[in-house]
């Protein structure tokens, strides 16, 4: 059986002064989850509804992350005030069947950046990022 763990996946953010790795990620969601949309071509003589495919849209990652104000937190805020585009990457190590690692770089804009806490629970928060432009794998 082919698999490939998650323990060991690393999320990068460039705010311009190079890529770093976000501390305390507990995991992500969404990346490649975007859609295209469905443009209507039928007219009067078509016998049944004719469709075409419109750019593919990338969607959004979300990134859920255990809250510490350090460096990399900073970052993301500085990111998300200035509504600068921001390149990531997500660094998907090898499989345990001998699958090589693999990394998707994308850009996109920090939407939001919410904290939330429980009683007996930790701080965490949850970054929403749009992706815009293609998602590019190496």
């Amino acid at each position: 059986m082919s698999a490939t763990k998650a323990q060991g996946i690393t999320i990068e953010i460039d705010d311009g002064t190079g890529f770093a790795t976000i501390g305390n990620v507990t995991g992500f969601s969404g990346l490649q989850g975007g859609s295209a949309a469905v443009i209507d071509t039928t007219n009067l003589s078509s016998t049944a509804k004719e469709k075409l495919v419109g750019l593919p849209d990338e969607g959004q990652v979300q990134i859920d992350i255990k809250f510490a104000n350090d460096t990399s937190f900073t970052k993301l805020k500085a990111q998300r005030n200035s509504q600068a585009l921001t390149p990531f990457k997500i660094n998907i190590p090898a499989g345990e069947g001998g699958e090589a690692a693999t990394t998707a770089s994308f850009s996109g804009y920090i939407l939001s950046l919410p904290i939330s806490a429980t009683v007996d629970g930790v701080v965490e928060a949850s970054c929403t990022v749009e992706i815009t432009g293609a998602v590019t794998w190496a």
